[in-house]
């Protein structure tokens, strides 16, 4: 499968897949994400104290973070892209690898979110 990526580059998810050392049934942590993307050149910083106003924070600038939430009782990766504040009520872009690109509210996301994540530089 080939993916782009915000710049429009275009990367292999194969070849990315593989530089995972032992991917377990259970899927990867933050630091494993982090370790890869620094492999590929990416600044980024693993936290596993991530906090909404943080996110906000980042969300505000459209800084990408990759960010862990509980998902049917298992932990989940997913990209938020930006935020978004529309009639009172904030809004989250994400990029959900089950479900694809979406809008969702921000204190969903929060109730979710587990505090480990990736910032991306």
């Amino acid at each position: 499968m080939i993916i782009s990526d915000n710049n429009g580059d275009v990367v292999d998810l194969d070849s990315v897949v593989k530089q995972f050392n032992n991917i377990r049934p259970t899927g990867v942590n933050a630091n494993e994400i982090r370790a890869v993307l620094s492999k590929n050149g990416i600044e980024n910083t693993a936290t596993t104290n991530l906090t909404p106003n943080q996110l906000k924070a980042l969300g505000s600038n459209n800084i990408p973070s990759i960010v862990a939430i509980t998902a049917g009782g298992q932990g989940h990766f997913i990209v938020v892209d930006s935020y978004k504040q529309i009639d009172g009520v904030g809004y989250y872009m994400i990029r959900d690898p089950y479900n694809g690109p979406a809008g969702i509210r921000a204190d969903f996301l929060y109730s979710k979110m587990t505090g480990n994540g990736v910032t991306l530089k």
